[in-house]
């Protein structure tokens, strides 16, 4: 089992597809713009002219508006998330989400987050800007972090500021994922993280 170099003080979690389910179909707005399968859809927006991404970021901003109504969580998520507070360590959310579209959401959850980072706030993930800035918040060296997503791009963004990487696949097979072979470790459920959390705080 793979863990921590450093006993981790903080917690950094991306918001849907991890926690949250909004049942977004990325494919669904990609076709909706106008977009090849497979394009990342908010790099995609910065690059058009800007009444055709007026236009774009509305359509987005539909799809987003039903995730929220959409929106349930994941399994044995909030039991990891009470027991991390337990532990007293303090957690944040980088998402690629609007800020206040991720508070909604995240009011599901039965914890408090110190730091909710979105899309309007700084560089987007898999810049690793949002990490560095709240380990600097907390205090801590990234070093002491963790970060967990689904996708690569919160891989790239926790490697590159130098946190421990947890690549969470929803069970889903590691083949079909991007960035299992980039992160630290990979997490099929929460409860594997449930597991580890009093390992890893030593």
């Amino acid at each position: 089992m793979i863990k921590p170099n450093h006993a981790v003080r903080g917690f950094i979690f991306d918001m849907d597809g991890t926690l949250i389910d909004s049942k977004l179909d990325f494919d669904a707005i990609r076709q909706d713009i106008g977009l090849a399968k497979g394009l990342p859809i908010l790099e995609s927006l910065e690059s058009m002219e800007s009444n055709r991404r007026i236009e774009c970021e509305n359509i987005l901003l539909r799809h987003e508006q039903q995730g929220v109504r959409d929106a349930t969580v994941f399994p044995n998520v909030a039991e990891s998330l009470l027991s991390i507070e337990r532990l007293q360590l303090p957690m944040a959310i980088v998402t690629r989400n609007r800020a206040d579209f991720a508070a909604e959401m995240l009011v599901l959850l039965p914890v408090t987050f110190d730091i909710i980072i979105g899309r309007d706030d700084g560089p987007i993930k898999p810049d690793p800007w949002a990490p560095l800035h709240i380990c600097q918040q907390w205090g801590i060296e990234p070093s002491e972090s963790v970060m967990i997503g689904d996708f690569v791009f919160d891989i790239q963004s926790g490697n590159a500021a130098g946190c421990f990487t947890v690549l969470y696949t929803q069970g889903r097979d590691h083949s079909e994922i991007r960035g299992t072979e980039e992160a630290d470790w990979i997490m099929d459920d929460f409860t594997q993280l449930h597991m580890q959390l009093d390992d890893w705080a030593r």
